[in-house]
């Protein structure tokens, strides 16, 4: 620095570092908007989002460098025809970060903390009639989660989700645990989690949640949160004759149907759909431990809940 002050005036000193600063500013985000790949990673950077944003909006996740979901696709299916994620263009990418702590007086501890960072991606649909949603990500150095967001827009004000197609492509045909229900969505929803491999969820399959998969690189463990105004999810494999996609384990949402015929979800926009949750620890007993679904999920509505007393239960 000091030979640079020697050489050049400070005047052209700063005036260079500007420059350099404004083009790297610059580059950055031409770079993201023009290759529509965009990384996300947890406060700790152990844990990593890439999303690309054009043409299939898919995205995948790494932790400790180690893969564990390949590309997975993402999109949303509707009764008239709309389907959201197949070919979509970046109109804009936001990031942001929180690190807060509130009081939870029923859980594990006192004061939770929700540290995360987010991207948020706003997406236009290419079709004859062009309809614009959103995805937001969060990382945290426990896990991730994503969930769809539709603005109320033209053609949109009131819609029937047909298909959510939401994918967890596993690297690899991985062990599990995994609860099934036989016995189609009804009935009492207990279930053993007995162990098994990815590959013997078939596309047939009702699987509850939570998933839990064992991974080289971490436990992982698939669930929802924030859960108001939209079908529960449940996971199926893929329809292949070995249960792998490109080599890899593909599981997809599974959303329980309305009693009524009309779909899986009949709402109005705006509107949004639970997180898509994927907690993770090195060890199974962190996942226990995690706050992840809490921090995900909308604070509690109940003004006064000074009447509200722990208690045993069975």
């Amino acid at each position: 620095m000091q030979t640079l002050f020697r050489l050049c005036p400070p005047t052209l000193v700063m005036s260079l570092f500007l420059g350099i600063l404004i083009k790297c500013v610059m580059a950055g985000d031409a770079d993201s908007l023009s290759t529509n790949h965009l990384i996300l990673f947890s406060p700790d950077g152990k844990i990593e989002v890439a999303v690309t944003a054009g043409g299939a909006l898919c995205y995948s996740v790494r932790v400790d460098g180690r893969p564990i979901l390949g590309e997975s696709k993402l999109g949303l299916q509707f009764r008239d025809g709309a389907n959201l994620g197949r070919d979509v263009e970046l109109l804009k990418a936001e990031r942001g970060s929180a690190d807060t702590t509130w009081e939870n007086r029923w859980g594990k501890r006192s004061q939770v903390r929700d540290r995360h960072n987010e991207l948020r991606l706003v997406l236009r649909e290419k079709s004859d009639s062009p309809r614009t949603f959103e995805v937001v990500f969060r990382a945290f150095n426990d896990g991730i989660g994503f969930r769809y967001i539709l603005p109320e827009q033209k053609g949109m004000e009131n819609f029937v989700l047909t298909r959510e197609e939401t994918e967890f492509a596993f690297t690899d045909n991985f062990s599990c645990y995994a609860g099934r229900q036989d016995k189609g969505f009804q009935g009492a929803q207990e279930w053993e989690f007995k162990p098994g491999k990815l590959t013997d969820i078939k596309a047939e399959s009702i699987i509850g949640l939570p998933l839990l998969v064992k991974t080289p690189a971490a436990w992982a463990a698939l669930i929802e949160a924030d859960l108001r105004d939209w079908a529960g999810m449940w996971l199926a494999g893929v329809d292949t004759a070995d249960g792998k996609a490109d080599g890899k384990v593909v599981l997809s949402a599974k959303l329980a149907p309305r009693r009524d015929s009309q779909g899986l979800v009949k709402a109005s926009a705006p509107h949004n759909s639970p997180w898509r949750v994927m907690i993770i620890g090195r060890q199974p007993g962190r996942l226990i431990e995690s706050d992840l679904v809490l921090n995900l999920s909308t604070p509690c509505q109940i003004p006064d809940t000074s009447w509200v007393l722990p208690g045993k239960m069975a």
